[in-house]
């Protein structure tokens, strides 16, 4: 019996991996496909040259990102992080996917480190926490992303909400309109849909 409930949860063990590998897999395809086809003039690069340094990966819990940009006068090294039980929600917003902790919870600790290389060989580094995880992924019509994305969530054992909406004007009606929406989402994946 012991043999079977070991076998059974290292089965799980595994299983959940390969979902978190499938996360990361598409993430990696559709940031591969945006540095290698920018579109054009959506204010994403701005004349910027952006190289993965690392891509999507999965440590302990803890997805995260290396790029490198282009700065006029050097470059920057960006590490992005966050925590996978943090992301409830997966949001498209105009041509751009963020990965959201369910309720506007500043205290998430999903840090950026910032490297910066001037061309005078001057250095210097900083790191600011966001509660989001924006992705660097901003091409039209991600639809699809958005839904593989949940699937594979779904798989790994987490629900989480998809929403898709345009930049918010600073409407109290358009705002309200949203956080109803974002409700209605993130209830519709607790109730496991």
């Amino acid at each position: 019996m012991k043999t079977a409930i070991t076998l059974f949860i290292l089965f799980q063990s595994v299983f959940a991996f390969s979902q978190m590998s499938e996360i990361t897999k598409i993430l990696n395809r559709e940031l591969e496909n945006e540095i290698k086809y920018p579109m054009e003039n959506d204010g994403f690069l701005n004349g910027q040259i952006i190289t993965i340094v690392k891509g999507f990966s999965i440590d302990n819990g803890v997805l995260s990102l290396t790029v490198k940009k282009s700065l006029d006068n050097g470059y920057v090294i960006e590490t992005h992080k966050c925590r996978l039980d943090s992301i409830d929600m997966i949001s498209i917003i105009d041509n751009k996917i963020v990965l959201e902790p369910g309720d506007y919870d500043f205290s998430q600790n999903n840090p950026i480190i910032y490297e910066y290389h001037y061309n005078d060989g001057r250095t210097r580094k900083e790191s600011t926490n966001k509660f989001d995880f924006d992705t660097h992924i901003h091409f039209p019509n991600k639809k699809y992303v958005g839904y593989e994305l949940k699937k594979a969530f779904k798989k790994a054992g987490k629900n989480v909400a998809l929403l898709f909406h345009t930049t918010l004007d600073d409407t109290f009606e358009d705002m309200a309109a949203y956080i109803n929406t974002r409700k209605a989402a993130l209830a519709e994946a607790k109730a496991g849909q």
